[in-house]
């Protein structure tokens, strides 16, 4: 791979993982205020609602946290 092809992928990747965690993070907070009820109490099928979130926002953080670790095993920076 070229020197400038090689420089924009090692800047890609970073980029990637912190376009992908910073809108779940976000999200993730509005759960944790949902879930803690603090815009007024939730009703059954609310909470189930707001649990599948929380459970999607977790397995996609567990994907990212997979991703990033493989880009650091083969020496990028993630």
């Amino acid at each position: 791979m070229s020197k400038p092809a090689e420089q924009s992928e090692q800047r890609f990747f970073p980029q990637l993982v912190h376009d992908l965690r910073s809108p779940l993070n976000l999200i993730s907070g509005y759960v944790d205020l949902l879930q803690m009820e603090s815009a007024g109490p939730l009703n059954a099928r609310q909470k189930q609602f707001v649990q599948m979130i929380r459970t999607g926002a977790d397995a996609l953080e567990k994907e990212i946290q997979a991703y990033q670790e493989r880009l650091k095993a083969v020496g990028r920076d993630g």
